[in-house]
């Protein structure tokens, strides 16, 4: 989907020949994901794309796993998009890219710990990828781009900025990042390239907004330790008597580290448990980034040990059904329902009473249904959970004393807030705003709306496209379809009200077709209601039209019920025994 509003550009000679530089995100700008932002040269139309990922579909997407990038308006860029440029390998930065380069094939630009995950994904989507693997503060050239990927300190190892060489002057894009002057692993955040740009000019700067709200500074990964030792020990003080289970995101290999040293100091045997968790294990591995060989053990020889010499760190932090979190909630109900040494439901190092679970991960918005039946299964099998306020985690992103460093260190002509809700590109631009920075330089872009940089006797101007909304094909299967509103909003209504089909023949008699979904629809009053208003459509008009359907569904929501979905079937008159008229 192409943006056909009309450029509003300040300063003089706006348009002509000055170079310019089309920003726009097609995701990630105005709710949280499929992070994606579509770079465009004005003059020979040469495009890169910074990240393309996805976001986890919750209740509004019934029936699909994942909401994906405006890839209709990726396509129309066509051969002369150039490369995708990648800030680091979290799905709601990379999950998108075997659909992407489906749709149009280029090479992935990213470093060499990125590489691994993004191989992984398209492997599992059977797509391939030319990978080009760039060192820290190295400029690979992309058609008219210089692309560096600048060192950032994330939750995640490889993470990057970018500092991207344009015809209107230097773009950085910060990332997912904090400032972490020790970080576990790999380079702290290189602020002193990020400043040296900002020496050179700074034309603008997009920058990740996920802790624009929260004040102070980001602690760093290393205050995460005291929170985990506190977990090996019991109110007292003394050693734990029962088994550990720490959950943590997969990628998440600082985190995973500091509970190796844990370990270490309290003399347990550390098992990791999950597929995602195992496959990062083997790429920090691979990268020299781990060390555990004296620690590690798999659930065969955990079973050998007593339980206060064993941890288990395992993924499914957020709830997810199929995860070993889930599994191991579900085995443990069914230990306790078969009382002491039950089947453990499949679970290679099941869970018991007196045991521990940490939720060392932040519950992102939105999973806490999914989390808190995990929680009261633990809870009710006689395992204390450590969650919440008292979980032992810290976020990988930068809160508003990071995000100040930032611009001090870029002082940006113009600022874009990236990654989030409205609520926290708003508190983004006010920080911004805070430091110095023009207000018309503060542009509150959203999915689908383009920035156009243009630069005019050795000066960059602004011109703010309104475009429209970035349209979010969805995933299902591994598959993609596009999602049009009104399918969000019959599904939702199949899941909480059913599904009545309607059926006018020949003679205009509505036949409603709801048993076995509504066992008592014809003795329900509003059922009866409802279903006078259809006869009386089709006495009046002869077919159920969108009205009627839509005062169904009015007197549904005044009774304060769910109305089902209305599936409407027009009976053919059958006048010959083949069924043709």
């Amino acid at each position: 989907m192409t943006n056909t509003t009309t450029m509003m550009t300040t300063g003089p000679n706006a348009g002509g020949n000055a170079p310019q530089l089309r920003l726009t995100p097609l995701g990630g700008v105005g709710r949280f994901g499929r992070n994606c932002l579509l770079v465009e040269d004005g003059a020979s139309g040469a495009a890169i794309v910074i990240d393309c990922g996805v976001r986890f579909a919750g209740p509004e997407l019934p029936g699909f796993d994942a909401g994906l990038p405006d890839l209709e308006r990726l396509a129309s860029v066509g051969d002369r998009l150039l490369a995708y440029v990648i800030t680091h390998g979290h799905e709601d930065h990379i999950g998108a890219l075997p659909f992407a380069l489906r749709e149009r094939p280029a090479k992935v630009v990213c470093t060499s710990f990125s590489r691994h995950f993004v191989q992984r994904r398209c492997e599992r989507h059977g797509v391939k990828v030319d990978l080009d693997v760039v060192d820290y503060g190295v400029e690979r050239a992309v058609g008219p781009f210089g692309v560096t990927l600048a060192a950032v300190s994330h939750s995640i190892p490889g993470a990057a900025s970018v500092v991207l060489r344009t015809p209107v002057g230097l773009v950085v894009h910060s990332g997912d990042f904090r400032v972490d002057d020790d970080p576990v692993f790999g380079p702290p955040t290189d602020l002193v390239t990020l400043t040296r740009a900002g020496d050179q000019g700074v034309a603008c700067l997009l920058a990740d907004s996920t802790g624009a709200a929260l004040p102070g500074k980001n602690a760093g990964e290393r205050a995460v330790a005291a929170g985990l030792d506190a977990c090996f020990v019991d109110v007292a003080g003394a050693p734990l008597r029962g088994a550990l289970f720490v959950t943590l995101f997969a990628s998440h290999l600082q985190r995973l580290a500091l509970l190796v040293e844990a370990c270490r100091r309290h003399g347990r045997r550390l098992v990791p448990v999950g597929r995602g968790l195992k496959e990062a294990m083997r790429m920090a591995l691979a990268e020299g980034a781990l060390q555990g060989d004296d620690v590690w053990i798999d659930e065969s020889a955990a079973r050998a040990l007593p339980r206060h010499l064993v941890c288990v760190a395992l993924t499914g932090s957020q709830g997810e059904p199929q995860a070993a979190l889930a599994r191991l909630a579900r085995a443990l109900s069914t230990t306790d329902a078969a009382g002491a040494g039950g089947g453990g439901g499949g679970v290679g190092y099941p869970a018991q009473r007196g045991d521990r679970v940490v939720w060392s991960a932040r519950v992102i918005p939105g999973n806490e249904l999914s989390v808190q039946p995990l929680v009261d299964a633990f809870a009710d099998g006689g395992v204390d959970v450590v969650a919440g306020r008292r979980a032992p985690h810290v976020s990988g992103h930068g809160h508003e004393e990071d995000l100040r460093l930032l611009l001090a260190a870029t002082r940006p002509r113009a600022f874009v807030a990236l990654h989030g809700n409205p609520e926290h590109l708003v508190a983004h631009g006010a920080l911004a705003a805070g430091l110095g920075i023009a207000p018309r330089g503060i542009v509150g872009l959203r999915d689908g709306h383009t920035l156009v940089l243009q630069r005019d006797d050795d000066d960059v101007r602004l011109a703010h496209v309104a475009g429209e909304r970035a349209q979010e094909p969805a995933a299902q299967g591994g598959d993609v379809a596009w999602f049009p509103r009104g399918i969000a909003l019959a599904r939702a209504r199949m899941g909480t009200g059913g599904v009545v089909v309607v059926v006018v023949d020949h003679e205009g008699v509505v036949a409603a077709h709801g048993r076995g979904v509504f066992p008592a629809l014809d003795d329900d009053p509003l059922w009866v209601r409802a279903r006078g208003a259809l006869h009386e459509a089709v006495r009046a008009r002869g077919s159920v039209d969108d009205e009627t359907v839509r005062a169904v569904a009015r007197l549904y929501r005044r009774a304060d019920r769910a109305a089902p979905e209305l599936v409407v079937v027009s009976e053919p008159r059958l006048t010959s025994p083949s069924g043709l008229e």
